[in-house]
């Protein structure tokens, strides 16, 4: 007759006790630099909400597969003419990048760093940054026909795709030559080294410039032209020098 109660007791206190945002905060490592967007954005709402998602039994992967299926649902919308769906693209462009801290924190919290979830976790960090501006290039275009905003977006698109294509590469090819013939002479890191200077400073005008570009599309009657016009300045002009940088160093 007991045995029951002893087991219910048992489980009771095998029960771990639910997710708190003071456990989410105290489970960073303070030795870890962030931009300042996911510093003063991403993280204090992603803290927020993950002890919602974590008592759920929600893993990191499946945070960032729902981040994919909102950023496609955010393309799609930011693709239709109007101004209320320019914002709606907005609005899902941060909700991606708060979601994004959320999958990290889980990851982080059940101790579930994979392979795989990094794979995905990038997939689902570029869908929005690479597609977003063809997808307001061609609202502009059926709304206005204005194609030469829908060149500029599918430039962005075109040349952050195949930077990004050409960074991969780069990474493939250097671990492969490594585990073929050692680690780099360090003469050739230092040669290196001042590309890699300017690479890190157009990746922060990239980074921080495609985070607050999507403010635009708030902007009544022209959202979508201010959007795109900035892009050129901070996705297409960084992300042609990076490619460039990315070829030299290679």
């Amino acid at each position: 007759m007991t045995k029951p109660a002893e087991e219910m007791a048992s489980g009771a206190q095998d029960e771990s006790p639910p997710m708190t945002v003071a456990k989410v905060r105290s489970s960073f490592n303070r030795t870890v630099r962030n931009e300042l967007t996911v510093t003063w954005f991403g993280r204090p709402l992603a803290n927020l909400i993950t002890p919602f998602f974590y008592n759920r039994e929600w893993t990191a992967n499946q945070v960032s597969a729902l981040r994919i299926v909102i950023a496609a649902v955010g393309i799609c919308l930011l693709a239709i003419p109007g101004y209320a769906w320019g914002i709606f693209g907005a609005v899902i462009f941060y909700t991606v990048f708060v979601l994004d801290c959320v999958d990290g924190n889980i990851a982080r919290l059940r101790n579930q760093v994979s392979f795989y979830g990094k794979f995905i976790d990038g997939l689902a960090d570029f869908i929005f940054v690479l597609a977003a501006p063809t997808a307001a290039g061609i609202a502009l275009w059926l709304q206005d026909a204005q194609s030469p905003f829908l060149i500029i977006g599918a430039l962005c698109t075109i040349v952050s795709t195949t930077s990004q294509m050409v960074r991969s590469r780069l990474s493939f090819t250097r671990e492969w030559m490594v585990n073929q013939s050692g680690p780099i002479e360090e003469a050739k890191i230092d040669r290196a080294q001042k590309v890699r200077n300017v690479q890190r400073v157009v990746a922060s005008i990239y980074v921080n410039g495609t985070f607050f570009a999507p403010l635009l599309l708030v902007i009544p009657d022209g959202g979508r032209v201010w959007y795109l016009t900035s892009l050129v300045f901070v996705q297409l002009i960084p992300e042609l020098i990076w490619l460039a940088a990315i070829i030299f160093e290679a």
